[in-house]
């Protein structure tokens, strides 16, 4: 036959994240359009992707957003908070959500895998004329993940361990696929070297990376 005093619940409104998608902006070298993901957490993404998050919360006033242990603070309007950054290595990124009443509430860690720009590869076979000790022949095949901005064969004319003399040569290739095969003649006759000096030459492949540059 007891009854104890009546007492008040105030329940306090909790700060969530309800959703999050990314705009991706990829390099414009890579030739590949711009996607939206929703529900967005760990990522896979090429080197020098910017990414645009949109974040839609309830019941928060602001947001912070914390990338490789550095803290952006977003201010929310209407429930949608936005955040930018371009990724070039390893990556991993938390979102807290706080109110008035609650601060710090739990969050999960996630995490942005980078994909590098590989350097080209270049392979080449060397064969001289059979009739010709002056003439050489030169069969090869260069190969990059994205592409290519140029391949060139290059000599060199040294002297007492100086170069006098540089010489560069353009061969035509497909910039935009991953693999070419070529074929290149060069003829001795058009090198002007003297007795006791020394003719270096080599091939040089440059692929299209632009991010960290060819």
């Amino acid at each position: 036959g007891f009854k104890s005093a009546l007492f008040l619940i105030d329940v306090k409104p909790r700060p969530s994240l309800i959703n999050m998608s990314a705009k991706l902006i990829y390099p414009s070298y890579l030739n590949r359009k711009d996607e939206i993901l929703n529900n967005v957490g760990d990522l896979l993404i090429p080197e020098g992707t910017k990414i645009n998050w949109e974040l839609r919360t309830e019941n928060s006033e602001e947001l912070t957003f914390i990338l490789q242990n550095q803290s952006h603070n977003l201010t929310v309007k209407n429930d949608l908070a936005y955040f930018n950054t371009t990724i070039n290595k390893l990556t991993n990124y938390r979102i807290v959500t706080k109110n008035t009443f609650v601060n710090n509430t739990d969050n999960l860690n996630h995490q942005i895998a980078v994909i590098k720009d590989q350097y080209p590869s270049i392979t080449v076979v060397e064969t001289s004329d059979s009739i010709s000790t002056k003439a050489l022949y030169f069969t090869g095949n260069i190969t990059d993940d994205y592409g290519f901005s140029g391949l060139k064969f290059k000599y060199n004319i040294k002297q007492d361990g100086k170069i006098i003399n540089s010489q560069s040569k353009l061969i035509a290739i497909r910039n935009n696929q991953t693999e070419n095969s070529f074929f290149f003649l060069w003829n001795l006759n058009s090198v002007d070297i003297k007795p006791g000096q020394v003719l270096d030459y080599f091939f040089e492949v440059a692929d299209n990376d632009g991010v960290n540059g060819s």
